[in-house]
């Protein structure tokens, strides 16, 4: 052996050891050859048992020998499992034998560059004929035939011997227990309908190995019950070939073998010795309901099977009443008094003209919304965005030159004029709204109006909660005194980080005759929130300066507070309230929504009596106030309208107002509550007012046994005062 071919084999026994990484089996994939690689496959095929692969369709071998150390007549072994060499193997052609640049090799003398022969029905020896010594690659297509019983891999294996080709196995061809796969993607192929029939989206069906379809084979469409197919639409030209060139593949529908349910498509013609898989489509497919006015409505399935094809259920359509739904991806969780981007709304027509696009959809919000924009909106792609601002007047100023509201735009009413489609349509919208300050509860936005005709669609975009809690002390003041010590206020955000860097102002709603005589203490209790600049604007307004926001749940306490009032401060309770855009966005200051954090603070006077529960038996001259049991001279009965009535001085028990504050005159009973609103029933009436606005009742005040009654229902029910009622015990309870 010359030297350097003893010198090329130790390098590529060095370099097998400690450069070259393991390629010993590769499975599922294609894999590129690499500088360190001996060998590789170059692509994994399916087969079926008792099948041949043939030259074109075949996977094909690569063997590097990079050394130029393959002596000549010295050979390598190629043994495969699961099946047998065929004998186009050894055609003189068969080899590819290439440079290291892929150039093809010729030898210059003519002679055979590599021989192949039989070593057993499994193995193949491939001997090296010539004595050029430059480094080549070998390219061997896997022409074998497949046991009749073989399962799994089928596998190649490598042996080098004493060429310097090194060892190895590739998985080279898979068994497949089906001839065809069957492609459909029920998610987006699937169609929904409401008639009596509907067309079908192509099913795709895939031979897994060339040669797996043969002249005769039947497919078989078994549609589920409450269905058939529609068999005009079923004949040849519904049926179009991809993948093969005409004549070369042929399918017809067998009308004899078929019936309403099941459909047969037969293998016509097929070129046996292609090299190629075949791939189809079954188009046009028509199904028909088999009696429309007793199919349930529900999902439409179609088992595919056949000779040698693994069954498989499809679901190709869905049976629908006519109608819409709306989703939203995820909904939101918001702070009130924010601008709010909502997440995308959309509204999908179960099937097509479900939905009148082109009438008028009103589209209502809570009354605590308010609509400032539409970042996009799309009708089946198409921009309506400006179609929606029109809807909602958004051109208009929702602040007057005062900063007061002047429009406050919570529900809109759009149309559209749909382009002409065969499909249902999908509405996709992205509102941005502003909620009122301590606004709270589910944001739902109703889908009415005549494009419906069926009931309308509601749909929970997102959650709003308070930014933060407000509370106090209560305090009682003198008229007409000064430095009068009030109560603590307690500030408590709801969620950490839930208060804004600005300022917070606190004022005492409508004291216009008080007034803060000094800046009080403020301090965080808890938390981390940092506070700056405190400062008493006019003696009305307190200003707290928010640094830095929370990344603990955080309190903030004012105590020490020192206030005035004059003779001319009317009696009453009197809430603090907290705004500021360190609590709301801009866009609400100066109008009426920035005030929402209140709370009662202040009492001038003796107004009313707070009351425990108050509770009034039917015809019992007894009522409860608390633990207390109280006599009454005249007891409550129900009138023929079915309404509680009680004696007029115990109503002011009831609803917490003094007697004095119930006055009696021309047949009319006034009633001054304790939040300055005036209530007044005129006997013998229907009518009650409240502030000036009058309500229809469905009965009225009386005079009884010298006793004036009054429907104490309707008087709580204006007020707004909860009550309860008990008819096991014929007991109505005020709170």
């Amino acid at each position: 052996m010359k030297l350097r071919r003893k010198i090329g084999l130790m390098l590529a026994i060095m370099l097998s050891f400690s450069l070259v990484p393991s390629f010993a089996r590769l499975t599922g994939e294609v894999v590129q050859a690499s500088e360190f690689q001996y060998s590789w496959m170059s692509n994994i095929v399916k087969v079926s048992n008792d099948s041949e692969l043939k030259l074109g369709s075949a996977p094909v071998v690569t063997i590097k020998e990079d050394f130029g150390v393959w002596e000549k007549d010295h050979s390598i072994y190629l043994t495969v499992s699961n099946s047998e060499w065929a004998d186009t193997i050894f055609d003189d052609d068969v080899i590819d034998v290439r440079d290291r640049d892929g150039k093809v090799v010729v030898s210059e003398t003519g002679e055979k560059l590599f021989h192949i022969t039989r070593d057993g029905t499994r193995t193949i020896a491939i001997t090296k004929k010539t004595s050029e010594d430059v480094p080549f690659m070998l390219r061997i297509p896997m022409l074998v035939n497949i046991d009749d019983r073989a399962k799994d891999d089928i596998v190649l294996k490598i042996e080098g011997e004493s060429t310097g080709v090194r060892d190895a196995e590739h998985v080279f061809a898979t068994v497949s227990d089906s001839k065809i796969n069957i492609r459909f993607n029920e998610k987006d192929d699937m169609v929904k309908f409401a008639t009596r029939g509907t067309t079908l989206n192509p099913i795709r069906i895939e031979e897994n190995f060339v040669g797996a379809l043969k002249k005769g084979d039947q497919i078989k469409f078994d549609i589920s019950r409450d269905f058939e197919w529609n068999n005009d639409y079923t004949t040849g030209p519904a049926i179009s070939i991809r993948g093969g060139a005409d004549g070369v593949f042929s399918l017809k529908y067998d009308r004899r073998k078929s019936d309403e349910t099941v459909m047969v498509v037969e293998v016509d013609n097929i070129d046996s010795n292609r090299t190629r898989r075949i791939s189809f489509e079954i188009n046009d497919l028509n199904i028909i309901t088999e009696e429309r006015n007793s199919t349930d409505y529900g999902k439409v399935e179609v088992n595919i099977s056949g000779k040698d094809i693994e069954d498989k259920s499809i679901i190709v359509a869905e049976y629908v009443d006519y109608g819409a739904e709306s989703s939203v991806k995820e909904k939101g969780e918001f702070f009130s008094g924010r601008k709010i981007t909502l997440p995308v709304i959309t509204l999908q027509e179960s099937v097509r003209d479900s939905v009148r696009f082109d009438r008028p959809i009103d589209i209502d919000f809570p009354q605590w919304v308010n609509v400032i924009g539409i970042k996009s909106a799309k009708l089946d792609g198409v921009d309506v965005t400006t179609e929606f601002e029109e809807g909602f007047d958004l051109n208009k100023e929702r602040l007057d030159k005062e900063g007061k509201d002047k429009e406050i735009v919570y529900s809109g009413t759009v149309r559209f004029e749909p382009k002409s489609t065969s499909k249902a349509i999908k509405l996709e919208v992205e509102f941005i709204i502003e909620t009122k300050a301590n606004a709270k509860g589910d944001i739902d936005v109703e889908f009415s109006g005549r494009a419906f005709d069926k009931s309308d669609i509601v749909q929970t975009v997102g959650n709003v909660k308070p930014v933060i809690e407000v509370t106090a002390d209560k305090t009682n003041l003198n008229v007409g005194f000064k430095d009068q010590k009030v109560g603590n206020i307690y500030i408590k955000e709801t969620e950490k980080d839930a208060i804004q860097k600005g300022y917070m102002l606190i004022q005492i709603d409508d004291f216009m005759h008080g007034r803060w005589d000094k800046e009080p203490v403020v301090k965080v209790t808890e938390g981390d929130i940092r506070i700056g600049e405190i400062k008493l604007i006019d003696n009305e307004t307190l200003s707290i300066e928010i640094r830095s926001t929370s990344r603990k749940l955080s309190t903030i306490e004012i105590s020490e507070v020192i206030m005035t009032t004059n003779r001319a401060v009317a009696d009453g309770v009197y809430d603090i309230n907290v705004f500021g855009n360190a609590i709301i966005d801009k866009g609400l200051q100066g109008s009426d929504w920035e005030k929402g954090y209140d709370s009662p603070y202040i009492t001038i006077g003796e107004q009313y009596e707070e009351k425990e529960k108050i509770s009034f038996v039917i015809g019992q001259s007894i009522y409860t106030a608390g633990e207390e049991k109280i006599n009454m001279d005249a007891a409550p009965y129900i009138d023929e309208n079915g309404r509680t009535m009680v004696p007029v001085r115990y109503v002011a028990e009831a609803i917490g107002v003094l007697q004095q504050n119930i006055l009696w005159s021309d047949r009319t009973v006034t009633i001054f509550t304790p939040k300055n609103q005036i209530v007044q029933v005129k006997i013998d009436t229907p009518i009650i007012t409240i502030n000036g606005a009058s309500i229809q009742m469905d009965t009225q005040a009386v005079i009884n046994d010298n006793r004036t009654y009054l429907p104490i229902s309707w008087i709580a029910r204006v007020l707004d005062i909860p009550y309860t009622w008990e008819g096991n015990t014929k007991t109505v309870t005020f709170n």
